[in-house]
């Protein structure tokens, strides 16, 4: 009887290396988990238009960490095709879908940039729940008391990023995803102003087809 419980455990014993020695594993091979995801392979500037042409020469299909693997990676070079960049790219740098637009928008009326943030006040009333990245705007506000309409900006500015109700970043290829909350970049001088007549009512957003 008593050869028998040794035999168990034993067994037990055993039965537990092993698992912690399968864990162990599971871990290594995790750790060293590749995905791929496209990188610079050189320097780009901001502003560039990525074409079917040129994006070969600024990016590669690179198997990195996974751990740098979010879901605003590019997972292939075609998602960059007719994009602009919003900011400089330095070489073996991860591109995001945060730094891409689908316009070359320059806004004159701004000579020092300053970003700003808003949220609106009703979905029903304006086309903001599927504004996104790179979308040209005009922003006004209704004023509570009055219901006057004044403008918030005196500019169209372009949405740069487009959050949902949760505050998660809505990406450049997300259709569906109701966007509620937006960063533009205004001019420093207009930052106050923004910000309190934006205080006297609820925010409209109005899309720019041409400008």
């Amino acid at each position: 009887m008593k050869k028998v419980k040794g035999i168990v455990i034993v067994i037990v014993i055993a039965a537990a290396i092993f698992g912690i020695l399968v864990a162990i594993e599971s871990n290594a091979v995790s750790k060293y988990e590749r995905v791929e995801m496209a990188v610079a392979v050189k320097e780009v500037p901001k502003g560039t238009k990525l074409t079917e042409e040129n994006v070969g020469e600024y990016f590669e299909m690179r198997k990195c960490d996974a751990s740098l693997n979010t879901q605003y990676n590019i997972k292939e070079l075609g998602e960059l095709e007719g994009k602009y960049l919003n900011r400089q790219i330095y070489g073996d740098t991860i591109i995001h879908t945060y730094d891409l637009s689908d316009s070359d928008f320059k806004n004159e009326a701004i000579k020092e940039k300053v970003l700003v943030s808003f949220g609106v006040g009703s979905l029903a009333d304006s086309l903001s729940g599927t504004l996104r990245m790179g979308d040209v705007v005009n922003i006004y506000v209704v004023h509570a008391q009055t219901g006057e309409i004044s403008s918030l900006t005196g500019y169209p500015v372009i949405i740069e990023e487009a959050f949902d109700s949760s505050g998660i970043l809505i990406g450049a290829g997300d259709k569906t995803s109701i966007a509620t909350n937006f960063n533009i970049s205004i001019d420093k001088q207009d930052e106050s102003a923004f910000y309190e007549m934006m205080a006297t009512g609820n925010v409209k957003v109005v899309k720019v087809d041409e400008y």
